[in-house]
């Protein structure tokens, strides 16, 4: 999947569908959410709370696997076939919707392309809270060395995955699906809130999650 990846963020790094997701955030709220959401006062113990969930959603994913493999078998099943249906998807939307990160593309602008005047001001005003700069410095730095920067960004698989989990915890246990419900809503708040993703990225994950689950539906019903 790596190499996969890999290989489409070569493919996509000159054919980039940013400035559109942004126009398409700009007539939905009226405003640039991933450029604005960080400039809020939001209380730091908050932030760490987004972050925790933001970071660690595979390893959630990963617990919630193993407890549904030993617990829950035919939940198990329907949730890995409905993770990889989804993964499918993404890479449809990755290919057709490439696009860096708001982050990588208009904040720190990585490549040096032009940015829309509108855009640059929102850029230029750009200041957020120190535990909001740490998280970008963080991420920085993990991307340092790559050759071509992530454009697979719209969907958003983190809302995906949260969507797939909270869904799938609730389908377990209904006071599972409450526990997990806070911790996926802050992961998919994480994904605007810290630049990574653009606002619209956010309905088109659930909608990937959607589909996946209605696909594996269908063909449990037929088999």
């Amino acid at each position: 999947m790596s190499l996969a990846i890999g290989q489409l963020n070569l493919f996509n790094a000159s054919n980039l569908k940013d400035e559109l997701l942004l126009q398409w955030d700009f007539f939905l709220t009226g405003i640039y959410p991933s450029l604005s959401l960080g400039l809020g006062a939001w209380p730091g113990w908050f932030v760490k709370l987004v972050e925790v969930s933001f970071l660690y959603l595979g390893m959630a994913l990963l617990a919630f696997a193993f407890y549904a493999f030993f617990w829950r078998r035919n939940i198990f099943r329907e949730a890995v076939a409905a993770f990889f249906a989804g993964i499918m998807i993404l890479f449809l939307g990755w290919t057709l919707f490439p696009a860096m990160s708001p982050h990588d593309r208009f904040l720190d602008n990585v490549y040096g392309l032009s940015v829309p005047p509108l855009v640059q001001e929102y850029v230029n005003d750009y200041r957020p809270q120190e535990e909001i700069r740490s998280f970008l410095s963080y991420i920085r730095e993990r991307k340092e060395g790559l050759s071509y920067l992530p454009t697979t960004t719209m969907p958003s698989a983190h809302v995906a995955w949260a969507t797939l989990l909270a869904y799938y915890a609730w389908r377990a246990h209904r006071w599972l699906g409450l526990a997990v419900l806070p911790f996926a809503l802050l992961s998919m708040l994480g994904t605007v809130l810290f630049a990574q993703h653009y606002f619209v990225d956010i309905p088109m994950g659930m909608l990937v999650s959607a589909g996946s689950i209605l696909l594996v539906k269908r063909l449990t019903k037929k088999s």
